[in-house]
């Protein structure tokens, strides 16, 4: 016969918390298998359940085979509460309930009344779960009873934090708090560290319910400390998470990603791979808010692999799901369809409830992008019938509009309109407005489609009206959900809805109107994660801005509490969602109604956070005598363009936008030659020459010749659309002349940005402001430094390492009337936010430029690709350009390709020679091109900038001179 193994106590806890088949490894084991050891498996178990609930339920397993075994009373029931907290933990929350109330009858039995009361605060959790809130309170007063009676003070403390949660459950929010500050209180006293920063925690979590997230965040930032001091590092690395949620819930995205980054950081240290792998999750999310998904799939891949090593299918799913929709934007279908129905799968096994028919209408989508609109129908339809028995209005209507879609591409009219006015009325009562505004557009469609212009139109203005209510960036699943996220839709219907309808004055007005209006949506959402960052430029408005940050925080996090009500639980009430809808509703209104305060004051700042577009009278009254305004529009795959000026609005239809861009791409690609060898450029110059002038002839022949007879002026403002922006409109060819030799000409992202730039006060100082940074493939910028020195007045110079971000924080650059920086620029397509400028110690990004505060009439970027911007969806460009207006400059000169260093400092010469005689930018633009036309006839010398913003007025200049700051004019690197 074998002899039994002899064993500790303590190791026997531990081999059997890890052991596979604990029940076999207790039968081998030599130890006194009476009711102590019942008692230290039970007791061990909730411990281990912070930790490792795998573990705590083998011990609870352990224990409860060894209480039959041993048949003490005490012994029994203390396995049987180890059991229900193993239950509880796991999920299956009724059957913990049995568990506490088989514990209760036998502790009763024996007479243990302190035992009764700790198995009845224990069991409040599931309580909770169940619903059963009468019962948990009950429960609670005879457990709160007995703790009293016997002076139990850390008990007490416990129950009050499981009664806060009772009360947190049922949305009772403020006396929650009461019970949780009650508990901490307690917890402190008895000396209970890991008591004290879970309560701090819950703490926390009731704040932001209550939308106090200034105080939450003390609270949290509080928690850290004291877990640092009790020496805790893995709740410190959970306290430097929440701090980082705490900024992603309440919209502040860049904040929350340094603070991700310095939480990550310190979970290596100590090894939490957890709070690692939150971070990871909760950054791939904001990264699919940003649209920056190259990133989002970086962060989802990591964090799903990270949650399978943890054995976590909850989490781990939805880093697929993310990793799926952030490989279904990058194009990648394939993969993104088995990406999601292995994050069904798990979710299936989770028993979420929400996700797996989420996922469903996700694969929808996909479905119709890749052309198979019948098994899209098929899974949308199925998706709303579940949604609909899960009392979920709002994705049950999402469906319906997706399955409305498809009706619509395949020529079933009336079936698209029936299913778009049911999702109407299903969101009668439901405030949704990111569902709401797709169902009404796609109202609209359907009415377009079957020819009723009038319904249409009306539809389209109800979506415009819904989606000027939705102030939030975030809208969670209802927006990641991509087939009709283009808000521009709206407005391409209400541009062609307005031109059918009505006098024509009128139509052109009304259709100008919703021209500018989508220009201004779309920034705005492309902005909206920085817009809560920046201040406002003059102190009065700095009161307004933090009162539209504040409303605003507190809509982004009731959008983050209704996505994780509905998402985040396998069981939720209908009834609290609705109510966090409307509190979302009031919120909304109240950032309105802020934001109209907002542009009062600051009307820059005001549309930076979506605060609507200028009327467009005045727009018209801010152009002066001489100046039109040529606003290109691209809708429906055809350009038009819009002429305006004080007493002129005319929209003319010019052709498919498809003809343009073939010629756009072929004179990129004419001047992208220019960065081969000399060689090839002296050999093949004239053949160069003969096919970029045919390609700006063409261009010029179908975007301006069919409106010479309107283009009575001696200013041009130019606004792009889309591909238009790539066009030097300027060098457009017509008949040996160029454009530049008709108009002066300056650009604008929109007619509204240029009204803004023209409202400002011109500097009200002389000195200009200059600095450079060159290298080995710029090396005459320092000559271009130098000779500059010699021309503008009152200069003060920045050259090699002095030309730093502090330069252009100086209050000599925000008094600056001229600001010239020459250096290399470089451009982040997949992140415009982070395209920069290089300085001697960094680079200045985009994000950095919209913190300066300039007041200069013009600043200058003399470098390679400094006026390279992201277009998205044909709105105003994203960019150092739209960065440097909001700064407070009046106009931007930048250039709009890779520049011949040679010719560039020659051309900034005789520029600023002719401005400080007194010329108006755009007209010392024109003379500098023509003059170095005459030298360089080929447009790659001579038309590489483009003046942006207001640049029709000029003045001229003293020649007083200040002594250059930080190093000399002949530094160089």
């Amino acid at each position: 016969m074998a002899v039994p193994e002899p064993a500790s106590l303590d190791g026997v806890i531990e081999r059997v918390s890890r052991a596979q088949q604990p029940l076999a490894l207790l039968k081998r084991l030599a130890v006194d298998a009476g009711p102590e050891l019942v008692i230290q498996l039970a007791d061990e178990v909730p411990r281990r359940a912070r930790s490792n609930l795998d573990e705590a339920r083998r011990l609870a397993r352990a224990a409860s085979w060894l209480a039959q075994k041993v048949g003490d009373p005490h012994a029994r029931a203390r396995a049987l509460r180890a059991d229900g907290h193993v239950q509880s933990l796991g999920g299956r929350y009724r059957a913990a309930l049995a568990r506490y109330k088989e514990a209760v009858e036998a502790f009763t039995t024996i007479g243990a009344e302190i035992e009764v009361a700790i198995t009845d605060s224990g069991s409040l959790q599931p309580l909770i779960y169940c619903g059963e809130y009468d019962e948990a309170f009950a429960r609670a007063a005879r457990a709160r009873s007995v703790f009293q009676r016997h002076g139990d003070q850390a008990r007490l403390a416990r129950l009050e934090s499981n009664a806060g949660n009772i009360y947190f459950r049922q949305d009772r929010f403020e006396e929650a708090l009461a019970c949780y500050q009650n508990a901490l209180d307690g917890f402190r006293a008895s000396a209970s560290p890991a008591d004290v920063a879970v309560t701090l925690r819950n703490l926390a979590t009731c704040l932001i319910s209550l939308t106090r997230y200034d105080e939450a965040l003390r609270v949290y930032k509080d928690a850290r400390v004291y877990c640092e001091s009790a020496k805790m590092p893995l709740m410190t690395a959970e306290a430097d998470y929440n701090i980082g949620y705490l900024y992603f819930m309440r919209g502040d995205y860049q904040q929350a990603l340094d603070l991700y980054a310095a939480a990550r950081a310190f979970c290596v240290t100590v090894g939490d791979r957890y709070h690692h792998a939150l971070c990871d999750l909760d950054e791939a999310e904001l990264d699919l808010e940003v649209n920056d998904f190259p990133a989002a799939v970086v962060m989802a891949r990591s964090a799903a692999a990270a949650f399978d090593q943890l054995g976590m299918r909850y989490e781990r799913a939805k880093g697929l799901v993310f990793l799926a929709i952030a490989s279904g934007q990058l194009g990648d279908t394939i993969a993104s369809r088995r990406l999601f129905s292995r994050a069904r799968a798990l979710f299936v096994r989770e028993q979420n409830r929400a996700w797996p028919t989420l996922i469903d209408l996700y694969q929808a989508v996909i479905f119709l992008k890749i052309g198979r609109p019948g098994d899209s129908r098929r899974l949308a339809a199925d998706a709303r019938r579940t949604f609909v028995r899960l009392m979920m209005p709002a994705k049950a209507a999402l469906a319906e509009v997706l399955m409305a879609r498809v009706d619509l591409e395949a020529g079933r009219l009336p079936r698209a309109l029936t299913l778009s006015l049911s999702a109407v009325r299903r969101l009668a009562d439901v405030h949704a407005p990111a569902v709401a505004w797709q169902a009404a557009l796609m109202v609209g469609s359907a009415h377009e489609a079957l020819g009723q212009e009038d319904k249409a139109f009306a539809a389209y203005r109800r979506a415009r009206g819904l989606l000027e209510e939705l102030r939030s960036h975030l809208r969670g699943d209802e927006l990641k959900i991509t087939f009709l996220s283009d808000k521009l839709a709206i407005y391409e219907g209400l541009v062609a809805m307005a031109l059918k309808r009505g006098a024509a004055a009128g139509r052109a007005e009304a259709a100008f109107g919703f021209i500018e209006e989508a220009k201004s949506r779309s920034f705005a959402d492309l902005i909206a994660f920085r817009a809560s960052e920046l201040s406002a430029r003059e102190p009065a408005g700095e009161l307004a801005a933090a009162g539209v940050r504040e409303a605003r925080q507190q809509l982004h996090g009731y959008d983050h509490q209704i996505e994780r009500e509905t998402t985040g639980q396998k069981h939720f009430d209908p009834m609290r969602l609705a109510r966090l809808r409307k509190d979302a509703g009031v919120r909304e209104a109240l950032l309105a109604d802020r934001l109209r305060a907002l542009r009062s004051v600051d009307a820059d700042l005001a549309d930076l956070h979506g605060g609507g577009a200028l009327e467009v009278p005045a727009i018209r009254a801010s152009l002066a005598p001489g100046v039109k305004l040529l606003e290109y529009y691209i809708s429906r795959g055809m350009i038009r363009a819009c002429v305006v000026g004080r007493d002129q609005l005319e929209i003319q239809e010019l052709g498919p936008a498809a003809d343009v861009a073939a010629i756009v791409r072929l004179l990129r690609f004419q001047l992208g030659k220019f960065r081969l060898h000399a060689e090839y450029l002296r050999t093949f110059g004239r053949v160069l020459l003969d096919a970029t002038t045919n390609h700006l002839a063409r261009l010029h022949q179908l975007l301006v010749e069919p409106l010479r007879d309107v283009l009575d002026a001696d200013h041009l403002v130019i606004v792009p659309h889309g591909v238009l922006h790539y066009v030097p409109f300027h060098a457009l060819h017509d008949r040996g002349a160029a454009l530049i030799d008709r108009f002066a000409i300056s650009y604008a992202p929109s007619a509204r940005v240029h009204h803004l730039c023209t409202a400002r006060p011109r500097a009200a100082s002389d000195h200009s402001l200059v600095l450079g940074v060159g290298d080995m493939l710029a090396p005459l910028i320092s000559r271009e430094v130098t000779q500059l020195a010699g021309v503008l007045p009152n200069v003060e110079i920045g050259l090699a390492g002095d030309a730093t971000s502090a330069q252009l924080r100086s209050a000599a650059a925000r008094t600056a009337r001229l600001v010239h920086i020459a250096t290399h620029g470089f451009f982040r397509r997949d992140r415009p936010m982070m395209s920069s400028i290089r300085l001697s110690d960094g680079n200045l990004t985009v994000a950095d430029v919209y913190q300066l505060r300039l007041s200069a009439d013009l600043v200058t970027l003399s470098g390679c690709g400094t006026g390279l911007n992201v277009v998205a969806g044909g709105d105003e460009l994203v960019g150092l350009t739209r960065g440097f207006l909001h700064a407070g400059a009046r106009a931007v000169m930048v250039s709009l390709w890779d520049l011949h260093d040679e010719s560039a400092s020659e051309f900034m010469v005789e520029f600023y020679r002719k401005v400080i005689q007194g010329a108006s930018p755009a007209a010392a633009l024109a003379a500098a091109m023509r003059e170095a036309r005459r030298e360089r006839p080929h447009p790659y010398f001579w038309a590489p900038f483009g003046l942006v913003g207001d640049a029709k007025e000029g003045r001229g200049t003293s020649r007083r001179r200040q002594a250059p700051i930080g190093r000399q004019i002949d530094g160089s690197r």
